[in-house]
């Protein structure tokens, strides 16, 4: 194998690595979309020579990094999730780091966050409307319908449709809007 070919192989070894991928996975997007041929125990030499493990020593990570990572995003939607995800975004951002440091870090930067989670306290989200009715909500959670009120739509600029969703009232109102 020469330079050119075993820079590749690091290449597409360190990048499936980083996806997440299990060794045996590794090993079959390796042969099947590659055409490259490695064992299980040769790809736990390679990535022993390249420096990647599965699970990491505390001493060898960068938490600079990491709690700069971590606090830009607590600054933004991350604060109402808990530290499991903090630490899947972590990895998928290409950070080696043990769930316990990602919990201490999420407890230094956000104490209270922390500890409202811990009490199963639901935190909602804020938002910042221009005026009433500004922001709708089209979840196919009809609160006020009970009460007898349908709300109407004038006017649909965007409609984001999640899979799942049931939609057919939105197809009336949006024909409905149309028609009259």
């Amino acid at each position: 194998m020469d330079a050119g070919s075993s820079d590749s192989l690091k290449l597409l070894v360190e990048s499936y690595f980083n996806l997440g991928l299990s060794y045996r996975n590794i090993v079959s997007t390796l042969k099947l979309r590659n055409n490259v041929y490695v064992t299980e125990r040769h790809l736990k030499r390679l990535l022993r020579s390249y420096g990647l493990r599965r699970h990491v020593c505390s001493d060898d990570v960068d938490t600079g990094q990491i709690a700069d990572f971590i606090e830009a995003q607590l600054n933004e939607s991350g604060r109402l999730h808990g530290y499991r995800w903090m630490y899947c975004k972590c990895q998928l951002a290409g950070f080696q780091v043990t769930r316990e440091i990602v919990r201490q870090l999420c407890k230094h930067f956000d104490p209270l966050g922390v500890e409202l989670k811990g009490k199963h306290c639901l935190i909602r989200r804020s938002y910042f409307a221009r005026g009433p009715n500004y922001i709708w909500h089209l979840d196919s959670y009809d609160k006020i319908k009970p009460y007898g009120v349908h709300p109407v739509i004038k006017y649909t600029v965007y409609a984001y449709l999640l899979p799942g969703t049931q939609y057919k009232w939105l197809c009336q109102v949006v024909d409905a809007v149309l028609s009259g």
